[in-house]
């Protein structure tokens, strides 16, 4: 179960000596309005640029959703990263190596999404959503399970897909993979091994059941 706690709880991160918020919703929509390397970099991001990246992706990562919003508003936004980065004073690595990888690491665990298996459904094709995935995860927390927008923005990002992905779940649309019921299912497959029995699972029905085929 430890992959969904994490989710749910993920551990604290101080980069820059910043306390960084869990990676959420806000940070992901933030970090793709102002066009961070970050999002397609590689493990070991470096060289012309990047320092002023992880300034950038720092300060975004530190606010939670609505003051992020305020943040952005902000005429002296630009400067005020550039007086923090004064302020911080750097070393001439620009900044430490430890610090890239600390901010990936974060990046990395804020972007952690649990397996799973799409189920087949009589009568019903699945079909790939057309919108970006900000915007499918938004309208279930907010449409389907009623969150508010601050509660859903600031929401860890890997949480988000656990309630989005178990909510298909629940539907019969997808089975999902975790720790937790790959290491009970493989204990009770061989407890009813023993029995000459095989373990079955039973799924909920759709919410909306397709129509039976013509």
């Amino acid at each position: 179960m430890t992959d969904c706690l994490l989710a749910f709880l993920p551990d604290p991160v101080i980069c820059l000596g910043q306390k960084l918020e869990p990676y959420s919703l806000a940070h992901e929509m933030a970090l793709r309005r102002h066009g961070s390397r970050f999002l397609d970099a590689g493990e070991n991001p470096g060289g012309g640029g990047w320092a002023t990246e992880l300034y950038l992706a720092v300060y975004l990562c530190c606010h939670r959703w609505p003051e992020l919003q305020d943040e952005l508003a902000r005429p002296d936004f630009t400067q005020r990263i550039a007086d923090w980065r004064k302020q911080f004073g750097e070393t001439e690595a620009d900044p430490i190596a430890d610090e890239f990888s600390r901010f990936m690491a974060y990046l990395k665990a804020g972007h952690e999404c649990p397996d799973y298996e799409v189920m087949p459904i009589l009568g019903r094709s699945l079909v790939t959503p057309g919108a970006p995935m900000p915007v499918v995860l938004l309208q279930a927390l907010c449409g389907e399970l009623h969150l508010s927008m601050d509660e859903a923005m600031n929401l860890p990002l890997p949480a988000a897909h656990w309630m989005y992905l178990g909510r298909l779940e629940r539907n019969g649309r997808i089975r999902i993979s975790s720790n937790l019921s790959a290491s009970l299912h493989s204990a009770l497959a061989k407890k009813a091994a023993e029995f000459g029995m095989v373990l079955q699972r039973y799924d909920a029905e759709p919410d909306h059941p397709p129509a039976p085929p013509h």
